[in-house]
C-alpha cells in the first residue's frame, strides 16, 4: 500500500473525529476538529478487495500510522465505498428478505460478512455488506467505531441538493442521480481518460431520460476547475458546478475540496 498523500496534525492535543473512507483501491482519513475543520488527512492507494483476507493485513499497518499521529480521538466513522450494496423501496422491504435479495442482486460473498441496514435515504432502505474481519480490526486499533456506506450517504437530500452529484476518485468516480427528487440510481465507474468519463455519465443519462440541458450536476473530490477534466465535462453539461468548503490548507498543494464529500459524510451522519 502506498502513502500518496500525507498531512500531519496541527495540534496532536487536539480533539479529532477520524473519518475514514475504504474502497478497493483507496483509503482515505481525514481528521476534524469540533468545528468540522481539517486537522490533517492520508491518503494511501492500494488494489485489493475489501472482501477479502489479505487486504486486512495490509490496511491494518496504515490505521496504526494514523492512530499514531492523533492523541485524543473522540470518535471513528468508517464509509465502506465499493459496490455491495443493495437499495430497496422502503414499502416493499422487508428485513427477513433482505440476505435473499441481496444475494440475488450480488451473489454470496467468498469471506464472513454481514449485512446492515441503512434508513438515512428518504423512502429508500440501503441494505450493505461488510467484512466481519474488517470491523473487528478497526475496533482492535481505535475502540468503538460507527460503520456506514458512501453511496447511501450520498443518495441523501442532506449530501447536497443536486439532481446529479459526482464524486472523482483516482482512478473511478461515484455518481447519484435523482429524478423528481426520487433516487434512480447509485453506482461507481473506473476510467482511464476524459472521454470514459463523459461517456458513462451521458449514458447514464440517457438510460434514465435524464435532460442534460436543464439538470444540475455538482462535482467534488480529485477534480479542479482548471483541469482538462472538468473543462471537458462543462462543454457537455450545461450547469455544472464544483462543490467546495470555504477552508483552504495552508501550504497544501491539496485543495480543501478533495475532501468535500468526506466533511458532508461526517454532517450527514452526525
Amino acid at each position: 500500500m502506498k502513502r500518496d498523500l500525507y498531512r500531519k496534525a496541527t495540534d496532536h492535543s487536539t480533539s479529532v473525529d477520524l473519518v475514514i473512507e475504504l474502497s478497493n483501491t483507496e483509503l482515505t482519513c481525514v481528521a476534524l476538529d469540533a468545528n468540522n475543520a481539517i486537522q490533517g488527512y492520508s491518503f494511501f492507494s492500494t488494489s485489493f478487495n475489501l472482501m477479502k483476507d489479505d487486504f486486512h493485513a495490509s490496511v491494518e499497518n496504515e490505521l496504526l500510522k494514523i492512530k499514531k499521529e492523533y492523541q485524543n480521538i473522540s470518535n471513528v466513522k468508517l464509509f465502506l465505498d465499493n459496490n455491495r450494496i443493495s437499495f430497496i423501496p422502503e414499502k416493499y422491504y422487508q428485513s427477513a428478505d433482505a440476505p435473499q435479495h441481496f444475494t440475488l442482486q450480488h451473489g454470496k460473498s467468498s469471506q464472513p460478512s454481514l449485512l446492515r441496514e441503512t434508513n438515512i435515504i428518504v423512502e429508500v432502505v440501503g441494505v450493505f455488506e461488510y467484512s466481519q474481519q474488517l470491523e473487528a480490526l478497526v475496533i482492535k486499533i481505535f475502540g468503538p467505531c460507527a460503520l456506514f456506506h458512501s453511496y447511501a450517504v450520498q443518495a441523501t437530500n442532506a449530501f447536497n441538493k443536486e439532481a446529479v452529484s459526482i464524486i472523482f476518485h483516482k482512478h473511478y468516480f461515484n455518481i447519484c442521480i435523482k429524478k423528481e427528487k426520487q433516487l434512480q440510481i447509485v453506482r461507481s465507474f473506473a476510467f482511464e481518460t476524459e472521454a470514459d468519463v463523459l461517456y458513462h455519465i451521458l449514458n447514464s443519462f440517457q438510460i434514465l431520460d435524464i435532460n442534460v440541458e436543464n439538470t444540475p450536476v455538482g462535482l467534488c473530490g480529485a477534480v479542479d476547475e482548471s483541469s482538462s477534466l472538468y473543462k471537458t465535462l462543462n462543454e457537455f453539461l450545461f450547469d455544472l458546478r464544483l462543490l467546495k468548503t470555504d477552508e483552504e490548507l495552508s501550504g497544501d498543494e491539496i485543495p480543501a475540496h478533495y475532501f468535500y464529500h468526506l466533511l458532508q459524510f461526517n454532517k450527514c451522519v452526525s
